[in-house]
C-alpha cells in the first residue's frame, strides 16, 4: 500500500512537471518575416510568439526593439530576424509560450557564434 501511494505521488509530481509552465530564459533567433509573426528559434527549436490572426503572447507587446544589436532585413524595411533573449513562461511538452517575461535584444553575433543554433534563416 504504501508503495503504491508512493508511485502515485511520484507518477503525478511527474505529469505536472511535464505539463506546467516553467520560467526559462531562452537565447537565439528572433524571427518576424511578416506582420504580426514572431518567433525565437532557440537550441531545442521554434517557440512561437504571436501569427497574424491570432492573439498574441501575453506580454509581447512589452518587447523592446530588437534592431538595436542589429537586424537583418529580409522582407520591406523592418521584416527579418535577429538575436534575442527572452524570459518566458514555456510549457515544455506542448511546445509553447505562455507569457513572455523580458527581451533583450542580442548583437548578431551572439546566435552566429553559438554552436548549438542552426544558421539564421531569412524570412
Amino acid at each position: 500500500m504504501r508503495r503504491t501511494a508512493l508511485a502515485f505521488a511520484l507518477a503525478l509530481l511527474s505529469s505536472l512537471a511535464s505539463t506546467s509552465a516553467w520560467a526559462e530564459k531562452r537565447c537565439g533567433w528572433l524571427s518576424n518575416p511578416t506582420p504580426a509573426n514572431w518567433w525565437l528559434d532557440d537550441r531545442d527549436g521554434e517557440w512561437v510568439l504571436s501569427t497574424q490572426g491570432a492573439e498574441a503572447v501575453p506580454g509581447f507587446d512589452d518587447i523592446p526593439d530588437m534592431s538595436v544589436k542589429g537586424w537583418v532585413v529580409t522582407n520591406g524595411a523592418s521584416y527579418g530576424y535577429g538575436c534575442a533573449c527572452i524570459d518566458m513562461d514555456v510549457n515544455k511538452a506542448r511546445k509553447s509560450v505562455i507569457r513572455i517575461r523580458k527581451a533583450t535584444p542580442m548583437p548578431l553575433a551572439a546566435c552566429r557564434n553559438d554552436p548549438a543554433l542552426k544558421k539564421a534563416r531569412p524570412g
